[in-house]
């Protein structure tokens, strides 16, 4: 191959390559994410009112959704800019792609705490790459050791609530870390006192070392110690128990939930996945809530996602049974069609009373 064969060889390749570039740089400032996100955002919106509109139920919410469609099937693409808390933090943009997304609760909605008070991130920017650096938690900035920074802080920052209230009960991000459902210290002195390890069955443990200030438990200890011995509690404890507390999630299609407060809090139906209008979630990934919102009306099928092994009240108070697992009473030839978690086969008992007249695990 002669040099100058190769030298115009080069050449065409770097043109070529600088006008794949332009097209790029082109096609991008005329379509760029944003623009595609929000489409798909609309979309989503369009057919979520589309099913709604048949079970309207009286003639002024029928008119109020054919308004809302009407306003979406002329709607064009543009940046959607919000000022969280009257403009004291710096404006964000993150509804121009997570267009369609429902608000946390009545006392959180979007237009007035934004995204960055409890995700992160950097709201100005339009690019995912851009507008995600500095994001927290990824899916869930309400992980236990996250929420101080994202729910709480001892700085006067509008909208971090949950911290340095002067009702103490209040300061939920001190107080949920020590809780029951956070440390399993019961289930953990139980095992070690029926293990013999323990006089008592008195906390010791947790499942991190927390402490209230007169107070104080340890982490438990690992199931082989550094000697080489097993531990068989703590043994038992990982086989059985410790999924079950407040800094694991169980990202599972039945009897799943979160991690840290939306364990609680967030709705997670059964396959869990997300359901809502946000364009941007994987609507087919498994471990998503079913809608981007929180709730204090807490129903019974997340207390399930842990109360729900053997005779536990989960199950109980709603009239099921762990069976033998031999799948009976068969049903229609086949195997009990009535499963929970872990392909469990259950059976009907008589649920308690205040189930039947209608009170949750809450009330």
């Amino acid at each position: 191959m002669s040099p100058a064969f190769s030298l115009r060889s080069a050449v065409v390749a770097g043109l070529a390559l600088v006008a794949a570039a332009f097209v790029c740089v082109e096609f991008r400032g005329r379509t760029p994410e944003w623009k595609s996100w929000q489409e798909k955002g609309i979309a989503l919106c369009i057919e979520r009112l589309e099913r709604e509109l048949p079970e309207a139920e009286t003639s002024r919410q029928r008119q109020q959704i054919l308004k809302e469609l009407e306003g979406l099937r002329n709607r064009k693409p543009r940046i959607i800019e919000v000022r969280p808390f009257g403009g004291k933090p710096a404006p964000e943009r993150c509804l121009t792609c997570h267009f369609g997304i429902e608000d946390l609760s009545a006392s959180h909605p979007n237009s007035v705490f934004g995204c960055v008070t409890c995700h992160g991130g950097n709201g100005p920017d339009l690019t995912v790459k851009g507008a995600h650096l500095g994001i927290r938690g990824k899916r869930n900035p309400a992980r236990l050791d996250l929420a101080a920074t994202s729910c709480g802080s001892s700085d006067a920052v509008p909208g971090l609530c949950h911290s340095g209230r002067s009702e103490p009960l209040l300061d939920r991000v001190v107080k949920v870390p020590r809780s029951l459902m956070a440390t399993n210290a019961g289930i953990i002195g139980i095992l070690r006192f029926q293990w013999g390890i323990e006089a008592n069955s008195g906390p010791r443990f947790g499942i991190r070392s927390v402490s209230d200030g007169t107070r104080k438990l340890e982490t438990l200890p690992l199931e082989t110690g550094p000697d080489g011995t097993f531990g068989l509690p703590h043994s038992h404890f990982r086989k059985f128990c410790a999924a079950c507390h407040l800094w694991t999630p169980r990202r599972r299609e039945q009897m799943g939930r979160l991690e840290g407060r939306p364990a609680c809090h967030a709705p997670y139906q059964e396959g869990g996945r997300y359901t809502g209008c946000d364009p941007t979630v994987n609507c087919e990934e498994v471990g998503h809530p079913s809608t981007h919102t929180i709730t204090n009306r807490i129903p019974d099928e997340r207390c399930r996602a842990c109360h729900n092994r053997s005779g536990r009240v989960g199950l109980n108070y709603r009239g099921w049974m762990d069976s033998a697992q031999y799948g009976t009473p068969f049903t229609a030839g086949g195997l009990n069609d009535r499963t929970v978690s872990g392909h469990r086969f259950v059976l009907g008992l008589v649920a308690d009373i205040h189930c039947d007249r209608g009170m949750g695990c809450i009330d």
